[in-house]
């Protein structure tokens, strides 16, 4: 069971690991502050997406001057039905394509794999692409969060990766929106990590949480009543309810409560219950 737990805590992107291998080659000489700020997170990182780490939100700012720059000529024409359409098709097609694209780049810098051939101009490189897109990033961050050295708790990946759960009515009544919307919490993980926990979509400002597993389960065949899961909110639908929302910092911090397997447990275990029962018949 603890092994399985260890496993749904896996935070390590590849998809990041690919971009500090690019980023090694590119000359620091040349950059700006904002651009060099994420050039040394980066190479100081080995990938792991943990929610008090700075190097992530380097990471996301990166990938997302990339996407910016690479999606249009991928896609051409077809761009908003390949990365806005079809639901959750879209985004997950993006997010495997855009892991392809970045290992090309890291095993390809002089720009001869496939997908270069779609993006790189003559006498491009990778090294010169993501050299923008440091610039193009640094200044986002910069712009969102403050510079690096004056606003460090700001960039930490717990703080810009969130969820934001919204209630289905809250648009209609926005007045009650603090009491239907769920809080946000902080999450550590991204698009390419076991700890799902998606984020940028195309057009979409920040790195919220856009999608995350509906629920974490660790089975023991062995011993059912030593099975544990957890859900990103809680059991309870209703916004009044204490269960409304209140395994949130426990899913955020990928831990897990009991599952309960036997009626006794679940007896025991019960705050309240309801009977349901037929309405006496009226006497003749």
């Amino acid at each position: 069971v603890a092994e399985m737990g260890s496993i749904h805590k896996e935070r390590v992107s590849i998809t990041g690991q690919y971009v500090i291998k690019v980023v090694s080659t590119i000359d620091p000489a040349g950059l700006s502050n904002e651009a060099l700020a994420l050039h040394k997170l980066l190479l100081g990182w080995d990938g792991d997406m943990q929610p008090e780490l700075h190097a992530p939100t380097a990471f996301a700012a990166v990938a997302e001057a990339v996407t910016k720059k690479t999606v249009p000529a991928i896609f051409g024409q077809n761009l908003g039905d390949a990365i806005l359409g079809g639901g959750r098709g879209g985004p997950t097609h993006w997010a495997t394509l855009k892991t392809a694209l970045f290992k090309e780049a890291a095993e390809e810098p002089a720009g001869d794999g496939h997908m270069a051939s779609y993006i790189l101009g003559e006498g491009d490189s990778w090294a010169a692409l993501f050299a923008e897109a440091l610039e193009v990033g640094g200044k986002a961050l910069a712009e969102r969060l403050g510079a690096f050295a004056d606003n460090r708790d700001a960039w930490l990946w717990g703080k810009v990766h969130t969820t934001a759960p919204t209630h289905p009515l809250s648009q209609y009544y926005p007045d009650a929106a603090e009491l239907l919307d769920p809080p946000a919490v902080p999450m550590g993980g991204g698009f390419d990590t076991p700890q799902a926990a998606s984020f940028g979509g195309w057009g979409r400002h920040g790195y919220t949480v856009s999608g995350l597993s509906v629920n974490r389960y660790i089975h023991d065949p062995s011993d059912w009543s030593n099975s544990r899961w957890v859900v990103p909110l809680g059991a309870s639908g209703h916004p009044g309810s204490p269960h409304y929302s209140d395994q949130a910092l426990i899913y955020s911090a990928v831990d897990t409560i009991p599952q309960l397997w036997t009626w006794e447990d679940v007896i025991a275990d019960a705050e309240t219950t309801q009977v349901l029962a037929a309405p006496a018949r009226a006497k003749m």
